[in-house]
């Protein structure tokens, strides 16, 4: 399985959207897209900016798919301070055991973790722990911590769509992509040759 998303705890949805437009750059967006306009490639580079965002609104969340592994700091600071609200973003590739959280409040970085590989400890693990975590040791941070994050923070990871269609923002991109069901080109993303 492979999970590019970050979640948004509120309603408002179209001062999101104006926020998204703003932070992109983005001018081209479509409504009430069908829910098959979801990520199904990522750009080839780790750290290159989203040039597609698929939003779909919920009851009391907002879920945000990204084309890119990048770790999108910048972006949860300003919605999280400009809703006054949780951003937080969740990405995990089984082919290489690479797993990440990022957490923020009302413009605050309150939780970071990654993971690569199946090590004990992760690599990062920034932040007080949440309150659900027990002991707030982090070991073995994998699909299923996130799977329970995402849970005490009332997303099913299993279910994402609220809404039958989405909205799409979507910039132009010469860049190099990757489809998510090529297992070696993406494994080459975490781990380059050379």
């Amino acid at each position: 399985m492979n999970l590019i998303a970050c979640f948004v705890i509120s309603t408002q949805q179209e001062q999101l959207l104006d926020i998204l437009q703003q932070y992109s750059g983005f001018e081209t967006i479509v409504n009430d897209a069908p829910i098959q306009a979801a990520v199904c490639e990522v750009l080839a580079d780790i750290d290159a900016d989203p040039t597609l965002y698929v939003v779909n609104g919920g009851k009391d969340r907002i879920l945000i798919e990204v084309n890119s592994y990048k770790k999108l700091h910048d972006l949860a600071r300003q919605v999280s301070s400009d809703l006054q609200t949780v951003f937080f973003q969740v990405c995990y590739n089984d082919l290489v055991g690479y797993a990440y959280f990022l957490l923020y409040d009302q413009g605050e970085l309150v939780r970071e973790i990654e993971s690569r590989g199946s090590k004990k400890d992760p690599d990062v693990n920034y932040g007080f722990p949440l309150t659900f975590e027990e002991d707030g040791e982090v070991t073995f941070f994998d699909l299923d911590m996130i799977a329970e994050f995402c849970e005490h923070l009332g997303v099913d990871v299993g279910n994402l769509y609220e809404d039958p269609t989405c909205t799409v923002l979507q910039g132009a991109t010469s860049r190099p992509m990757v489809r998510l069901d090529q297992d070696k080109q993406l494994s080459l993303l975490f781990y380059p040759l050379g």
